[in-house]
């Protein structure tokens, strides 16, 4: 992913046992997650994520849907 695209600022953060994730959205609207881990000698990785799937990582780590992922939320929170 080239780093161009990217806004300075994660939409949102997670923090679990051994890592950390942050999700970020590309300037032409694509959502992605980085995840790293704490642990030595493992490499972060990255992965491209629907709408939906994006707004369902924000509702589970207790984040506010943004507005054009807003279409997600009464059914994501069922």
């Amino acid at each position: 992913m080239s780093q161009r695209v990217l806004r300075k600022r994660a939409l949102g953060r997670s923090h679990k046992q051994g890592g950390h994730e942050r999700l970020y959205k590309t300037r032409n609207g694509r959502y992605w997650v980085e995840r790293r881990s704490q642990w030595q000698g493992v490499r972060p990785t990255a992965e491209w994520l629907s709408e939906r799937d994006a707004a369902r990582w924000l509702l589970a780590n207790d984040h506010v849907l943004p507005e054009d992922l807003s279409q997600f939320a009464e059914e994501l929170s069922e």
